[in-house]
Parts: C-alpha cells; structure tokens; sequence
C-alpha cells in the first residue's frame, strides 16, 4: 500500500449517535450530530473512512476551542459560501453504533443563526434545528478536509478504495446528502423494520430501500439469472393485467412445436412460481400502503396532542408571570389541570397574598368590627381592577366563591 504524494480537499457526508444527542433550539445548538463515519464513500472507489482517519478527524476537529466552521451547504463554483456561515462544530468524539464507529460533535448556532437569513425568511440556525427536531433524515453533514491517500489492492490484486489520512478539518458543513453517510443527521440507518417509523425524507429512495429489502427476504439464496428471469415473468404478468395482453405480430405459421413432458412441467412450475411471487408482492406492497397511511394518520395526531401541550403550557406561563407565581412549572407538570382550573389557583393564591381574610372574632357590625363577609367585599372594592382582569366583573360572585372555599355562610347585602 502506498500513499499519494499530493493532498486534496476532501468533502464527505455523515449522521449521528450518543447518549447526548438531539436537537435544543432554546440552547441553540445540535447536540451529536454525525461529523463523518466508517465505512467507503457512496461513490465508487473515492474512498475510505478507517478508525484511524475518524481519531484523526476528532483530533483536528478539537484543536481549535472556537470549533471548526459550518456552513449551510457547501460553496460553490458561482458561490464563495458568503452569508451561509451559521455554526461552529465543538466536542468531537468517537461513538460506535449498530458495529459502526462514526465521529459526533455538537453545532453551536450563532447569534446571527439564530436571528438572521441574508436571503430574508426563517433564520437558517432555528430552521436547521427545527428541522433536526422533526425531520431528522432531511439533511445530513459534510466534512471538508485536506487529506492524503492510502492505496489499497486485495490479495488478488484488485485495488480497493483508498484510505483517507485527513491531515487538516477546513469545515463541516450541513447538506442535502453526502457521499460518505449512511444513515440521518443522528445517525439513525434504514431498514425495513423501521421504514415507517422515522423521518418521512425522500420517500422514493427510502421505498426503493425498503423494497430492495424485501425482496432479499424472498430470494435469500437465488443468483442474478433466477432472480433476472423471475423480474421479467412478473413484468409481463403485471403488465398484462394491468394493460391487457398484447397483439400478436403477423408472421407466417409455424409448424407445432412438440414439447416434451419434463419441459412442460418445467415451464408449469416456473408459472407458479411467478404467480405465488406475484401475491406475496402485492401482498406486500398493500400492507406498505396501509402502513403509511396509519403513519400519516398517526403523525398528525401525536403533532396535535403536542400543540395542544405546548398551547396549555404557555397560558398558564403567562397567567403565572401576571400573578407572580414563583412556580409555573409546578401547575404546568399537573396535566389534570386545564388553563381555567390554573387561573383559579391563581387567583386564590393572589388573593392570600394580598389580605388576610380568615375568620375569628367578629361577631357582627354591631360591636364595631366589620364581619367576615363586609371584610370579602372592602377587599373586592378596594382592587377591583385587578380582579376585573382575573375574570371577576360581579363582586357579589367572588364573594360566593371565597365564603364557599372558606366555609363562611354567605349572606346578601
């Protein structure tokens, strides 16, 4: 093996996976997204990530304590990238997944990220965020490195990918999808168990997954000619019920062919065979669509269950805020309590803050002392801005409400 003289810049895509992953967009940032990973490039012979070349990748990628720059996509001929920068990448570390070791480290958006977009819209720092929170299969990273080249021959000769020795990390950048990934922004993989159960991203390339999967289970050991004749039996099969059997081109008649019985029941039991492919196929492919429409259907519900939390939490933040409750997230975190039940509380704790309105001691108006009921109706008067805006516009209710939560027989005016 030999390693070339001349070093490159070398741009590769990845995913992710720790335990402290995922997507903060009050922090700001990406946590364990997926810098580069193990394994050869999707491009034929360009080459290869070894654990050796991803330490490296670590190595460089923490030299620097600002964090390497990302970028939103890579520049171009007709673009320098200027107004695209949005992260720095921090804390690279190693992580194994699934027997994969990939390279994670986190994107710290920048102020100006998360605030601004040169191009007008949603600032790019919270809209990569957002989208690594609920699509994380809709983009990836791409590290941009310079590099040498270790070459590579099998024991037959046969040249394999070449090793990638990085020996300066320019940037990681966040793309559409790269060259050297194999799984999402978290490093999540495809297959055929969970098809329908994570991002919904560039639905025909993961159908065609899916499907190419699926099939392996029904050919475990067929070569290419078995499944190649049994592809073109099925083709013609659909195609025919679907359009209908073809004309027959004119040509003159032919003498009948005699075939033998071995033949005959040779040709028979491909028949068959065809057919019983052709119904676990459809079989297969009408539970894929029922699969998805439950998915669909189920995603919108978790997403409007989700809205109405949100919703709930921030009405009761605000009302709390208002009161100068000291602890909001106590009434948030009691999800049997709806925004009016929380209100109440409210209201009743201001109004313990604001006056002492127990009972004890007086009698009646007649000895001088005002009774627990005139002492409900001063405090009413005496603030009735600030009830109004709690919802009490009739004295005489809150008095109700106070005698009945305090146990005092009310009394008319």
């Amino acid at each position: 093996m030999t390693v070339t003289k001349s070093q490159q810049k070398f741009r590769a895509d990845s995913v992710a996976s720790d335990k402290a992953i995922g997507a903060d967009l009050d922090a700001g940032r990406i946590n364990g997204y997926v810098v580069c990973e193990e394994g050869r490039c999707k491009t034929p012979m360009r080459g290869e990530f070894d654990v050796q070349a991803l330490m490296k990748i670590v190595e460089l990628g923490n030299a620097d304590p600002r964090g390497v720059r990302m970028r939103f996509q890579h520049p171009s001929m007709s673009d320098d990238g200027l107004g695209t920068y949005v992260a720095r990448a921090k804390n690279f570390r190693i992580d194994k997944r699934d027997g994969r070791t990939i390279v994670r480290a986190d994107a710290h958006m920048t102020e100006t990220a998360m605030t601004t977009n040169p191009k007008g819209g949603e600032p790019l720092g919270s809209y990569l965020i957002k989208l690594a929170k609920t699509d994380p299969g809709g983009f990836q990273s791409s590290v941009v490195i310079e590099h040498d080249k270790l070459e590579r021959k099998d024991d037959d000769g046969k040249r394999l990918p070449p090793l990638f020795r990085p020996k300066k990390l320019w940037a990681s950048d966040f793309v559409d999808e790269g060259d050297a990934v194999h799984g999402d922004i978290f490093g999540s993989m495809d297959s055929l168990d969970e098809f329908f159960e994570g991002s919904n991203r560039k639905f025909a390339s993961r159908f065609a997954v899916a499907g190419g999967q699926y099939l392996d289970q029904l050919f475990p050991d067929a070569d290419r000619e078995v499944i190649s004749e049994r592809f073109d039996a099925f083709k013609t099969r659909y195609l025919e019920t679907r359009f209908g059997v073809s004309e027959p081109s004119e040509t003159p008649e032919e003498e009948e062919t005699i075939v033998e019985t071995d033949v005959k029941e040779a040709l028979d039991a491909q028949a068959k065979e065809t057919a019983d492919l052709k119904g676990k196929m459809e079989e297969g492919f009408s539970s894929i669509k029922d699969s998805i429409k439950e998915l669909f259907a189920k995603d919108k519900q978790d997403r409007a269950i989700e809205e109405a939390q949100r919703n709930r939490a921030s009405e009761i933040a605000a009302l709390c805020k208002q009161a100068g409750y000291p602890d909001a997230e106590k009434l948030i975190d009691d999800e049997s309590l709806s925004v009016g039940d929380a209100q109440s509380q409210l209201f009743n704790w201001k109004c313990k803050q604001n006056a002492d309105l127990g009972v004890g001691g007086d009698t009646g108006e007649g000895d001088g002392k005002k009774s627990p009921i005139a002492k409900l109706r001063a405090a009413f008067d005496a603030d009735v801005e600030r009830f109004k805006k709690s919802g009490y516009t009739d004295r005489e209710t809150w008095v109700k409400h106070q005698c009945r939560d305090k146990g005092i027989e009310y009394t008319a005016e």
